[in-house]
């Protein structure tokens, strides 16, 4: 039976981690030359809006992105030690890293895939792209998750990474323990000659 996501705990060494650690999450007094972005509202309503919730908002990094094309960010050598071992990977689609701040409760995003078409007819229909996978390597340990569809929750822990497909909808649940959650979210295309999720 075929897995519907799987984890690896540790998935980098200690020191590429540490690097990734600390240029995305400094403590005070590190240099931090890392640029973040606001956007406004973590997922989109089902009619295509705002949300209308004034903490639904994060800073976002996109490193690439060919889904739309965006120009690939000078930061983007700070995932490498990931994608080499992410032996699977044939053609990325987008990396961004998500970094969501302390609210003071924990919020709920709403489920959605990272990429899909929508279908006009009488209804609307969204159709996830089936070829397209998902891997979150989680930056920093902390009381927030990703919640799956199936019920499953993936808590945020350091050095950790998720795989499953795009087929999937998820969502993302903030923490309200830590200063931040911090996130590298990857959408690729895997080479088929590989096992697994």
């Amino acid at each position: 039976m075929k897995k519907e996501y799987e984890i690896i705990d540790d998935f980098l060494d200690f020191q590429d981690h540490q690097d990734i650690n600390s240029m995305l999450t400094p403590t005070i007094g590190q240099p931090n030359s890392f640029p973040w972005y606001w956007v406004d509202g973590k997922t989109v309503d089902k009619e295509g809006g705002e949300s209308g919730d004034y903490s639904n908002f994060q800073f976002v990094h996109i490193l690439q992105q060919t889904i739309p094309e965006v120009s690939k960010s000078a930061h983007f050598p700070i995932v490498l030690p990931i994608l080499h071992k992410m032996n699977d990977v044939l053609a990325l689609v987008r990396v961004k890293v998500n970094l969501e701040t302390n609210k003071g409760v924990q919020l709920e995003s709403g489920f959605h895939w990272d990429y899909h078409s929508t279908f006009e007819s009488e209804q609307k229909k969204e159709m996830p792209y089936p070829t397209m996978h998902v891997a979150i390597f989680y930056v920093n340990t902390n009381n927030g998750y990703t919640e799956l569809e199936n019920g499953a929750k993936i808590e945020s822990v350091a050095n950790r990474l998720l795989i499953f497909p795009n087929t999937m909808q998820h969502r993302g649940v903030s923490q309200n323990d830590e200063k931040r959650r911090c996130v590298i979210n990857f959408n690729y295309v895997k080479n088929g000659l590989t096992s697994g999720v």
